[in-house]
């Protein structure tokens, strides 16, 4: 008896094994591109791309830029993370950063075929029940002469409810955008990943029915920034002044209390800000360079 339970218990460990063993895709590279195609009304490719990493409470994230056409990618939209070994990835909301720096699951690669999966939507992604929302994972296979990636096929728990369902794959995201995590996806919706690229090399292809209609060859962002790791802001805390450092060029400090309330904009002159009409108190403190946030830090004025 003692040898027939123990071969069986080999045998659930083998097939977890072969289940669950297989290596994991990651999604983040050094440089990372998607090419969106939209068609709302009208129809534009917009492009994502990730450039440099910002820490935040002890996490690394890559900061990601996007832009219309190939042009004018100077905009931040939102940080993204990837825990590898868990196999989930999470982001943080563009206007969350304005009131806090709360992260949110986006996508969860650690799951199986019959498997919940409860994630929240970017764009409404406010600590509410409404932004949260959860599928089943009904198939994994591939998409042939698109990826050599799995791709996961998921259902709304809820029957007749949008979004009915979801594409993802291990290694790119969603096939509707990365941000799309909870977006619908086919080749004729409003929005549908033309192509992918981890640093140079293209890990989604052309949709077929697309190819010759949009060109995901549209360039690489070139954006030169501060080196984020190099910003300092000291001293903290501080009686009257701040000093920043690691800077090469006039940047604009948006000052706002700890509840998200703007305060004013300061344009940094030798690397110094003057800050001594300010209440005691905690406040945050973001850095931009023409509109992109490269630094944000918590500041005490005492």
């Amino acid at each position: 008896m003692k040898l027939k339970k123990l071969i069986l218990l080999t045998l659930i460990t083998i097939i977890s094994i072969s289940s669950f063993g297989q290596s994991y895709v990651k999604t983040l590279s050094n440089v990372n591109k998607w090419s969106l195609f939209y068609s709302f009304e009208s129809a534009w490719t917009t492009q994502y791309q990730t450039i440099g990493d910002t820490l935040l409470f002890g996490k690394t994230y890559r900061q990601v830029y996007y832009g219309i056409g190939g042009l004018n990618m100077q905009k931040s939209y939102f940080l993204i993370r990837e825990d590898t070994v868990n196999r989930k990835i999470y982001i943080v909301p563009r206007i969350s950063l304005l009131y806090d720096t709360t992260e949110y699951l986006v996508y969860d690669f650690s799951k199986g075929v019959g498997d919940t999966i409860t994630v929240f939507q970017p764009y409404y992604a406010f600590k509410d029940a409404s932004s949260a929302f959860s599928f089943v994972i009904d198939s994994i296979s591939f998409l042939p002469n698109i990826t050599n990636y799995p791709v996961f096929y998921l259902s709304n728990v809820i029957p007749n409810t949008y979004p009915y369902y979801l594409v993802w794959v291990e290694g790119i995201g969603s096939m509707a955008g990365i941000e799309n995590n909870c977006s619908m996806w086919n080749y004729a919706e409003i929005n549908s990943l033309i192509c992918a690229y981890q640093d140079t090399v293209q890990t989604l292809y052309y949709i077929p029915q697309m190819q010759q209609a949009h060109n995901c060859d549209i360039g690489w962002i070139n954006i030169e920034t501060e080196n984020i790791n190099m910003v300092k802001i000291n001293p903290n805390p501080t009686f009257d002044k701040i000093t920043i450092t690691g800077i090469k060029k006039a940047l604009t400090l948006k000052l706002f209390t700890s509840c998200g309330i703007k305060i004013k904009d300061f344009i940094i002159e030798n690397n110094e800000v003057n800050l001594t009409e300010l209440k005691a108190g905690i406040y945050i403190v973001m850095l931009y360079d023409n509109n992109v946030l490269i630094a944000r830090q918590k500041l005490v004025k005492y």
